[in-house]
C-alpha cells in the first residue's frame, strides 16, 4: 500500500486542497449563475450545494468539545452561513478560510473520535454513532467534490 495512504493527515490535507479547487471555481461563475437554480427548480443552484459543504464542515469544526455533532442542527451556524448560497464572493472567502482551518487542524490524527447524531425516522427517533475526525472530513470531501462536479456542469452549459 502507497505511504500516501496510510498518513492520518490526509484527509485534512485533501479536504483543504478540495476547498481551494472549489472556491477557485467560483471565480468562473457568475453571480446570477451562482444563486440560481436549473430550470424548472428540479436541481439546486450551486449556491445551495455550497452552503450544504460549508454547513457540514462547520457541524463538525464548530462543534463543542465532547458534544456529539449532527448534521442537521444548523441552529449553531454563524449568521453569514445563510447567506453564503446566494453571495458567490462570501461563499470564495468562507470556503478559503475553512481550508485553512482544515490545514491547521492537519496535525490532528484522523482517529481522533466523534460522535454523530443522527435522525432515523420522522417522528424525532434519533441514534448516536462513534465515527471519527477522518472519516467525516471524508464525508465533506465528497460534498465538496458534488459541489465541484455541479459547478463545472454549469459552467460548460
Amino acid at each position: 500500500m502507497p505511504m500516501a495512504f496510510r498518513s492520518p493527515l490526509m484527509p485534512a490535507f485533501s479536504l483543504a486542497e478540495r476547498l481551494d479547487g472549489l472556491a477557485g471555481l467560483l471565480y468562473y461563475v457568475s453571480d446570477f449563475g451562482y444563486a440560481a437554480a436549473e430550470a424548472g427548480g428540479m436541481t439546486r443552484s450551486i449556491g445551495a450545494h455550497v452552503r450544504q459543504c460549508v454547513d457540514h464542515l462547520l457541524a463538525l469544526l464548530d462543534r463543542p468539545t465532547g458534544q456529539a455533532m449532527t448534521y442537521d442542527d444548523r441552529g449553531r451556524q454563524p449568521a453569514s452561513a445563510p447567506e453564503v448560497e446566494r453571495d458567490r464572493r462570501l461563499a470564495i472567502t468562507m470556503l478559503r478560510g475553512l481550508a485553512f482551518r482544515v490545514r491547521d487542524m492537519a496535525p490532528r490524527t484522523a482517529d481522533v473520535p466523534v460522535a454523530v447524531e443522527a435522525p432515523l425516522d420522522r417522528p424525532g427517533t434519533r441514534i448516536r454513532l462513534q465515527s471519527s475526525l477522518g472519516r467525516e472530513l471524508v464525508f465533506v470531501l465528497h460534498l465538496v467534490s458534488a459541489a465541484e462536479r455541479v459547478t463545472e456542469a454549469r459552467c460548460a452549459s
